[in-house]
């Protein structure tokens, strides 16, 4: 088995996110030549510890807004469903006559959205009634 053929199974068995599954075999071994087996590795333990940790924070907050609903008979059907996507996206500046837009319009599907901003605080929410 190949060097990447391997990787591909140690991805796999560590929960390594879309950031670093490339979409083809010869963009996985472009990845791997540029980052090297070990950073990349050594990301996705520090990306699936950071992931955990926003997990815990999410059952809470989904918690106190159930209790807050008085649907805490829900709560367990409801927290064993669930399952926690971690979308790592970096954003390029925008040039000077491209649109501000990072991220073209979508919706969350979950109950609650952890983002973790930088000093530029560009998140906008448009309602569907275009407020």
């Amino acid at each position: 088995m190949a060097m990447w053929d391997n990787t591909i199974l140690q991805f796999h068995y560590l929960k390594a996110w879309a950031l670093l599954i490339p979409t083809s075999l010869i963009k996985l071994k472009n990845t791997l030549n540029f980052y090297g087996l070990k950073e990349i590795l050594l990301f996705c333990k520090t990306i699936q510890s950071y992931s955990e940790q926003l997990s815990k924070l999410d059952k809470t907050i989904r918690r106190m807004i159930m209790e807050s609903l008085g649907v805490e008979k829900y709560m367990d059907e409801h927290m064993n469903s669930a399952n926690y996507p971690l979308r790592l996206i970096k954003y390029k500046e925008p040039q000077s006559d491209e649109t501000k837009t990072g991220l073209s319009a979508h919706t969350d599907k979950n109950i609650v959205t952890i983002l973790y901003q930088n000093q530029v605080k560009g998140l906008e929410i448009l309602t569907k009634d275009g407020q």
